[in-house]
């Protein structure tokens, strides 16, 4: 059942792209500005308090985390957590994770990146920063980014940052 929720929350991932091009679409230049900028992606980096005082404490937390799906979570096949939600349900999908720990990271004052991807898994979301991949769900921690995309046949599909996003 875990393996098929897991597959779920991947095609999920696939669809929230999907309607990032169709929103690009109809925002025309503009998408960063409406859409993201003052709309989704302020909805993602939401920033809860983080209570811990270092970044390897932070992402120990979100990676001890359970893994929901977005069906179990919100009852839906694809949804992009805020963080505070994140932190309600004490649990996520790897999109959820990664900005949950982006959301903490910024915090504290780095710059992370949070990348959807395709993997040889399926659709993903980790964290990228200073070159290295930092991926809660799957539990790698500060892996070389050249080294984490050829292990799982990485091909970035979107990426987003507090204030930016951009299409890979």
């Amino acid at each position: 059942m875990k393996s098929v929720l897991i597959e779920a929350a991947f095609v999920g991932i696939s669809a929230i792209c999907t309607y990032l091009e169709y929103a690009k679409s109809q925002y025309h230049g503009a998408f960063g500005k409406y859409v993201l900028g003052s709309g989704l992606q302020a909805q993602w980096f939401d920033n809860p308090p983080c209570p811990l005082l270092n970044k390897e404490k932070a992402y120990q937390t979100v990676q001890m985390m359970a893994y929901k799906s977005d069906l179990q979570n919100y009852g839906q096949v694809e949804y992009f957590a805020r963080a505070s939600e994140t932190v309600q349900h004490e649990s996520g999908d790897c999109d959820d994770k990664a900005i949950l720990l982006a959301c903490w990271w910024t915090g504290l004052g780095y710059n992370p990146v949070v990348v959807i991807a395709d993997t040889v898994k399926g659709g993903h979301a980790f964290v990228e920063m200073d070159g290295y991949v930092y991926d809660p769900t799957w539990d790698w921690y500060k892996v070389p980014k050249e080294e984490y995309y050829s292990m799982f046949g990485v091909k970035p599909t979107w990426w987003f940052a507090k204030g930016y996003y951009g299409k890979s």
